[in-house]
């Protein structure tokens, strides 16, 4: 197992929970919090693997956006497109997947799920 992909799969979580309470807070001005699961927690060391995110929408208001950004050292070779969201997938200049952003309704009390493999 390695370590270092699952460091950066928990950043990766962190990264997201901390878009997604931005975006709950530019939509509220009252105090949000949000969370977010990564499956699976640990990786084998050289495994291409399918990775899923799993974000509840806790709030009184649909949820219409989630950002991924994907940290240095996580090499994303594609991502899932959800039923009902729209993608778009940023890359960097040498062409690697950096981050995406889906594009939808997650309506209250609901929860999306998301996957990229690498």
């Amino acid at each position: 197992k390695s370590n270092f992909a699952g460091q950066k799969i928990t950043e990766l979580a962190m990264h997201v929970a901390a878009w997604f309470v931005g975006a709950a807070l530019a939509v509220m001005p009252a105090c949000a919090s949000a969370h977010v699961t990564v499956w699976p927690k640990e990786s084998a060391a050289g495994a291409r693997e399918k990775y899923e995110i799993r974000v509840p929408n806790e709030k009184q208001v649909n949820t219409v956006g989630i950002e991924l950004r994907f940290p240095n050292g996580v090499r994303v070779t594609s991502l899932e497109q959800v039923p009902g969201w729209s993608i778009v997938i940023d890359r960097d200049g040498a062409g690697n997947i950096v981050g995406a952003q889906w594009r939808g309704q997650l309506q209250r009390s609901n929860s999306s799920n998301l996957a990229f493999w690498r």
